[in-house]
């Protein structure tokens, strides 16, 4: 590399290594964080989740490459089991959805999803209407009741 940009091409690849490194690391605790507070409101279980973070960072920086990239490999396959397990049983309701939205866009009008849509689903904290965003325009709901979507 230096043969090509420079000497700075080294420094250069570092700082933008270190900034995607640091970004993922960041990211990814914050999606673990939300998951864990979704789960549970102890404080205890959190403060053990942020030593258990900050313990493999500071693994991760000071282990072998080797055993650092086999753990990596091992978590995000145990990830993909586990998203299947969980995407799985959610298939029913995606297809549930989509037979809606495609009901909706026969019908002429922009697809807006309410809850009351599909009582058969159950535990949907959202789409309750109060968002401006699943509202429909007044032109789509007169086009709505008449072809029986909205309840």
């Amino acid at each position: 590399m230096a043969d090509s940009v420079g000497a700075w091409g080294a420094h250069a690849i570092t700082f933008i290594l270190f900034f995607l490194a640091f970004s993922s690391v960041i990211g990814n605790y914050y999606l673990a964080q939300a998951n864990v507070q979704y789960l549970t409101d102890s404080k205890t279980t959190m403060t053990v989740f942020r030593l258990v973070v900050i313990g493999f960072v500071i693994f991760g920086a000071f282990g072998s490459v080797p055993l650092v990239w086999a753990l990596g490999d091992t978590m995000a396959g145990l990830l993909a089991i586990f998203n299947i397990i969980a995407i799985v049983p959610l298939g029913g309701v995606a297809l549930k959805l989509l037979k809606n939205f495609n009901e909706q866009r026969r019908q002429g009008v922009d697809p807006v999803f309410h809850r009351d849509m599909l009582p058969e689903i159950a535990n949907v904290e959202y789409w309750d209407g109060s968002d401006p965003v699943t509202r429909r325009s007044k032109e789509d709901r007169i086009i709505a009741r008449e072809g029986n979507l909205e309840r």
